[in-house]
């Protein structure tokens, strides 16, 4: 791109000749100037996409560049919201709009950084409320759990479109409104004062908090003028943030006369809304709000108060139905969008909120589901939004976060407010090939200070809006925020062994040189240091290192401290020395140096390659800690006291036990374990308790290390002695050390293990019952296998217990803790006479076929919300396994998503007692039938979603210990699910199918431009991204990064032929995932909707980058002369006679097979050779001739070499790879009517569609924002001189912007791989779009 331009929010800063100006697009009409918004100092991306395209010829504007001027060094432009200075009220202009929306109606149609001091760091936990209970700010965990039309041009101020003008009231919410809202409150638009919340609050002070919400609301919205604070001037850094102005409010008690005091105040407001003396309003500021401050008020209150989600949905669904106003109704959808990325409505009203969202603008309303979607998925977060993330949402585009490796190399991740750092890692690790991420974390800097954030389920938003309450309190604007963000290796896996996944080496090896440099880490002597400087040197300076380049190296790479110690000369000898000797007098391969390096870090550097917790408590047998820090790494759990001594290390080997709470678990209020408490047993029989506010990431990361180190272990401990452990009589005894034959995840399907005794060297075979794997991958110490011994001989059940997995497991212990008692009142237990017959059958862990009349989950006796929805879902169950018929109907289907799947996304609770009742329902099951049902159920639960650590424990027991033939590929999904995230849709129609059918995999058609087609299987929780590169090794591509799968929007639905606009399938989407979102938003709106009987997908080139002929010949000849020749064919390039004939003979070579053809075989292929444009200048014979005599001069031609022909005549186009859309233009009166839009690599070109002559052309860097809705697409050009608008008329926005957001995208990520800054060793953290 020629220029860098900072996008962020309303203000587009653009570089050139040395100076940077602030460029600003305004209708010429515009009557009141626009604050200046500030955009530099970031360390991101927010691209734009702004609100509706305009509509001149509706507004009555016109000009030479219609309805815009050029404004340098103004204010910001672009935005839905403007600046705060622009959010002014007029009744007038009220009514003007009201009376121009129905007007419209009526006639449209439609620097260096100390990472080894970093500790893991969490966001805020928990804080009080007014009632003095402990209130979860977030719930993150391990589960997953007034206005004008004188508007800036792009803005949504500045069209009427058909989705903006009033529309019908939803059924859903029209429904939930007359049976919930109180007062006979309506559901539709309004901008007068509520007398009361609509939903019935539990207190006073939530119902001052929503009378409050609904003025915020309204001032947002721009359906209330904001107060006259006249010219008081508020710095930065001197008001409070949004979590403290809450937590404020909410502390305090209020009376009844509070209350009324506050109504009072509040009617005064609505009379005289710029009143700035009317004072000391709960909840309401006294003091001059900017627009993001309001917006991070109201989304905290929804954070901070669950009880109020529900209010502050409904105040908002109100104020959309039915609103006049467009400038209204779209800041409106930008503040939905904001909600739903912070909190999620209850049970009561998520389904309502969700039939509201789909009957909204297609512009607003898909971004806004799938994004509560996550949310559901996700958990409640800790802070409010960001001011990247309001920039972001005011113009609808997607967060590009830039990250850093330690090599130096920069990359921009796609981010969204839900996005949990499980997520961002993982898109980090598909970005940069990285297979195994097990111990990368991602870091974040501000100010050179450093926090670890890990790789759990927080959000990486909120570290970012933390970053920004930090720099606001230091007096400066959250825009400069300088924070950077880091993927590094934070610790090493129990099991990690040489030889692993590569890419992981090569950033560990980065990061070590890097670290040794700065001296983050620190060597033993100067043979360490001068050996990894030795190896350095020769894996940059391959193949042949020149040693003229050893001096200034040495110089700039050592330490300091050690060219203090020693000369450079004496480092240089040594140096020498080693480089010759050991290493290129070796050839040693760059992969060993790489992994030897490696090795030595993990040994010499363990501390420092740790994950590192604040200690509250620790008490051990004999000793009590109320301080310090754990630390847990490759070698086992470590304590550390302040002078960095360690107190306590604990082998993982000699972990026996890790559970959550103390020996005798107590439950909660809500019926939740303690989450700050954690208990380890030894071998020794010894307990340590451990209190600390990250016990639950401890808890997930400790058993993680316990089972993989099981999974692969080979080492077993015999725990019955036996004469019959070898064909010859061989004997063990209990305590014998066991050498398995392989891995014990390799005996999984096996009830036999095999072996070698260490004591009598015999080789032999046990059960798997009579043998206790140990928790290592390396041979344990004779201290060790002692105190296994003691152990064994005071309590051998101990490890028999954990190791029986012949017998069925059954949740009958799991019900003891977490279930609610099964006996009824004493009363009615005696007046009931069928209770005596039932006592039998009262376990509520086994099969029933009664219904249930409350939740099994003693933790959701207490929530009303979710009470009715436990048994309806089991109802369903009930349904669902009973049918013996051979189908199961599609009405079934449709109601098992409803009320089982949906519930089970949406809330962490409902989750796990969806999983709770279907484990239920196939224990003791004795109907085949039925249980068969169950498990098909099961397996598509398991492929959507999983349930909390300790339950999924429990479900992975039973299915380990099950028979069924569902029981094994369960388990693999349960496993998977969990690895790569819950899904957000229910299954998709082809899942039932599939399982209905005994298969495990789903079968989808992949079709491709040159008319084949492929199968490929997939799962559950299979990705685009994974099925894209599965097909480019197949087809032997050299890079699956260009290519895309897609499917085909035809008037009849998903089409196999690709009878409709092709709509590409996100690259970290799970397939089916969005096959769903598409049935929704794309192909059931359809009039005719015909499901097709198999799932097809196309694949297709989609990004035309690197495609210079012969450099991917598999893609020539499969891609990119078959998406090639329709453009040429239709007349989209402008080609010249002598062109046409070459290509049309290369095209006939194609299509025939042979060079030899007569002159009447010509003239009837001549519609399949040339373009009909082409085709009218010279007449058929003349054509033919031509033809004909070009085919005899390449007589030898192949149908592979015609190819190559064709494509190397195309390549020196300027729109070779192009995407062509045919639109009207309505912009420039210069420029016809009828013109031909390409996209590709160089930019967006305007095409005259009859001469085929080149308009105009505009690289990316002149493209600061573009807009798209149902019929129009609108793009914003602007640069340092002007700006302009064009408009074109076409119903393909959708596809042009994802087409112009994925080209830019990747140019942003090359041209950063081109250019990396360091400062101090560290790269710098400045992004530019």
């Amino acid at each position: 791109m020629d220029g860098q331009t900072e996008q962020f929010g309303a203000t587009t800063e653009i570089e050139a000749n040395g100076t940077r100006q602030k460029v600003v697009i305004r209708s010429k009409d515009r009557r009141k100037s626009e604050g200046q918004s500030s955009s530099n100092g970031s360390k991101a991306v927010s691209a734009r996409r702004g609100s509706r395209p305009g509509d001149e010829e509706a507004s009555g504007r016109r000009d030479s560049r219609p309805g815009v001027e050029t404004v340098i060094n103004g204010a910001s432009y672009g935005s839905v919201f403007g600046d705060d200075n622009d959010d002014a009220y007029s009744v007038v202009s009220l009514a003007e709009e009201v009376a121009k929306a129905d007007k419209e109606k009526s006639r449209k149609s439609s620097v260096t950084t100390a990472f080894h001091k970093a500790t893991f760091s969490t966001l805020e936990k928990s804080s009080k409320t007014s009632s003095g209970r402990e209130r979860p700010v977030s719930s993150m965990n391990d589960d997953g759990s007034g206005h004008s039309d004188d508007s800036p041009p792009g803005s949504s101020e500045e069209v009427a479109q058909e989705s903006y003008l009033p529309r019908q009231v939803p059924d859903g919410f029209a429904h939930f409104a007359a049976t919930s809202f109180q007062f006979k409150a309506t559901p539709v638009y309004s901008c007068s004062a509520l007398p009361n919340p609509l939903l019935q609050p539990n207190d006073r002070t939530e119902h001052l908090a929503a009378m409050a919400s609904w003025m915020l609301i309204l001032r947002i919205m721009g359906d209330m003028p904001d107060l006259d604070h006249m010219s008081t001037l508020t710095v930065s850094g001197q008001t409070p943030d949004a979590l403290s102005k809450v937590k404020r409010f909410f502390s305090k008690k209020y009376t009844k006369k509070d209350v009324e005091d506050a109504q009072k105040k509040y009617s005064e407001m609505f009379k005289d809304p710029t009143n700035s003396e009317i004072k000391d309003i709960p909840f309401l500021a006294d003091h001059k709000e900017s627009m993001l401050e309001k917006v991070q008020y109201i989304c905290m209150m929804g954070i901070y108060r669950p009880e109020l989600r529900d209010e502050l949905y409904c105040q908002l669904c109100k104020q959309l139905t039915n609103n006049p106003s467009k400038n209204s109704t779209a800041r409106g959808w930008v503040l939905m969008y904001l909600f739903t990325g912070c909190f999620a409505p209850t049970e009561k009203f998520a389904s309502c909120l969700v039939r509201f969202l789909r009957e909204g603008p297609t512009e607003f309303a898909p971004q806004c589901e799938r994004l509560l979607r996550h949310t559901f998925t996700n958990g409640t977060r800790g802070y409010p939004p960001s001011w990247l993330e309001f920039q972001a949402a005011k113009n609808n585009k997607p967060l590009l976060l830039p990250v850093s490796l330690m090599g130096g190399q920069r990359l921009l991740i796609q981010a969204d407010p839900s996005t949990t750092l499980t997520q961002f890692c993982r898109r980090i690790a598909t970005k940069i090939g990285l297979h195994d991420r097990t111990g990368f974390s991602v870091y974040i800097t501000l100010f050179r200070k450093i926090s670890c954030l890990g790789h759990g389920q927080h959000r990486i938003m909120d570290a970012v809006a933390e970053c920004e309450i930090h720099t606001k309190q230091m007096g400066m604007r959250e825009s400069s925020a300088t924070w950077r963000l880091y993927f590094r290796r934070e610790f090493f896996p129990p099991w990690h062994v040489a030889g692993g996944d590569q890419r992981a080496i090569d950033l560990t090896y980065q990061q070590i040189m890097r670290g040794v440099s700065v001296a983050e880490y620190r060597c033993d002597n100067d043979d360490d240091i001068i050996l990894m400087a030795a190896r350095r040197y020769y894996l940059e300076h391959l193949p042949k290192p020149e040693p003229k380049k050893v001096e200034p190296f040495l110089t700039s790479w050592l330490p300091e401290s050690c060219l203090q110690t020693k000369p450079v000369a004496e480092w240089m000898e040594v140096f020498n020395k080693i480089l010759q000797e050991d290493l290129v007098a070796k050839n040693v391969p760059s992969y060993d140096v790489k992994e030897q390096i490696v090795t030595y870090a993990k040994e010499r550097w363990t501390m420092l390659f740790s994950r590192c917790y604040d200690l509250t408590k620790l008490q051990g047998p004999n000793f009590q800690w109320n301080s310090g820090v754990l630390a847990v790494n490759c070698q086992g759990f470590f304590v550390v006291d302040e002078s960095d001594k360690t107190k306590v290390h604990l082998p993982f080997v000699e972990i026996t036990d890790v559970v959550r709470g103390g020996t005798n678990p107590v439950l909660l209020s809500n019926g939740n374990l303690s989450r700050q408490l954690l208990t380890m047993t030894t071998l020794k029989g010894e307990q340590y308790i451990i209190t600390s506010p990250h016990c639950d990431d401890m808890f997930n990361l400790l058993l993680s290390f316990v089972d993989g180190l099981k999974r692969r272990s080979i080492f077993a401990v015999v725990l019955e002695s036996s004469s019959k452990f070898g064909p010859n009589g061989q004997s063990v005894v209990r305590g014998d050390l066991l050498v398995l034959d392989k891995t014990w995840e390799d005996f999984s399907d096996s009830q036999e293990v095999s072996g070698t005794c260490k004591r009598s060297e015999q080789c032999g075979t046990l059960p798997k019952s009579s043998v206790h794997i140990l928790t290592t991958t390396t041979e344990p110490s004779p201290d060790v296998m002692g105190l296994l011994t003691v152990q064994l001989k005071k309590d051998g059940g101990l490890f028999a217990q954990n190791n029986n997995q012949s017998a069925q497991h059954t949740l009958e212990n799991y019900a003891k803790l977490h279930f609610r008692k099964s006996t009824e009142g004493s009363v009615s237990k005696l007046l009931s006479k069928a209770s005596f017959k039932r006592k039998s059958q009262s376990q509520q862990w086994a099969y029933q076929k009664d219904p249930i009349k409350r939740p099994l989950l003693r933790k959701l006796q207490l929530r009303p919300d979710t009470y009715n929805t436990a048994c309806t879902a089991f109802t369903s169950i009930l349904q669902y396994m009973s049918d013996t018929s051979g189908t199961i109907s599609p009405g079934l289907k449709d109601l098992v998503n409803s009320t089982v799947v949906e519930p089970a996304l949406r809330n962490r609770y409902m989750r796990e007692e969806i999983y709770c009742q279907l484990v239920k329902q196939i224990t003791q099951n004795n109907d085949v039938s039925s249980e068969d049902r169950g498990w098909q159920l099961l397996w598509l639960m398991t492929g959507v979603t999983f349930p909390g650590s300790e339950l999924f424990e429990e479900c992975t027991r039973v299915m380990k210990s099950s028979s069924h033939r569902l029981a094994k590929a369960c388990l693999e999904r349960l496993i998977q699910i969990k690895k790569g995230g819950s899904r957000h849709f229910a299954p998709h129609r082809y899942e039932y199918e599939a399982v209905e059918a005994g298969e495990t995999t789903i079968t989808i058609h992949v079709h491709f431009p040159d008319q084949t087609s492929q199968h490929y299987q997939a799962t559950s929780s299979s990705r685009a991204v994974e099925l894209c590169a599965t097909i480019a090794s197949d087809l032997q591509l050299k890079s699956s990064e260009e290519y895309s799968l897609f499917f085909s929007a035809g008037d009849k639905g998903l089409s196999e032929r690709g009878s409709g606009p092709f709509l590409s399938i996100p690259d970290d989407e799970y397939i089916f995932d969005h096959v769903s979102f598409a049935d929704i938003y794309w192909i059931k709106r359809r009039a005719s909707y015909s499901p097709p009987r198999h799932l097809a997908l196309f694949f297709m080139k989609k990004l035309w980058v690197n495609v210079a002929p012969d450099s991917d010949p598999v893609a020539d000849l499969k891609f990119h002369y078959t998406q090639e020749l329709p453009n040429y064919l239709r007349g989209y390039h402008k080609v010249t006679d002598e062109e046409a004939v070459t290509l049309a003979a290369c095209v006939y070579v194609v299509k025939a097979g042979t060079t030899r053809a007569s002159s009447d075989d010509i003239r009837k292929s001549l519609p399949q050779l040339i373009p009909d444009d082409l085709l009218k200048k010279r007449s058929a014979d003349d054509w033919a001739e031509n033809i004909v005599s070009t085919l005899s001069q390449n007589s030898q031609m192949s149908v592979d070499d015609a190819k190559r022909g064709f494509l190397e005549i195309a390549s020196h186009w300027p729109t070779y790879g192009s995407v062509f859309f045919e639109v009207k233009q309505r912009s420039a009166k210069s420029y016809p009517k009828d013109v031909l839009l390409a996209i590709n690599t160089s930019g967006v070109y305007l095409i005259d569609r009859q001469t085929k002559d080149m308009l105009v052309t505009y690289g990316y860097s002149k493209i600061p924002n573009w807009q798209y809705d149902n019929s129009q697409f609108t793009l914003l050009i602007g640069d340092s001189v002007n700006t302009a608008k064009m408009v074109l008329d076409t119903a393909l926005g959708h596809n042009i912007d994802d087409l112009v957001m994925a080209y830019i995208t990747w140019l942003m990520n090359y041209h950063m791989k081109k250019r990396v800054k360091t400062v101090d060793g560290d790269p710098s953290g400045e992004s530019y779009c």
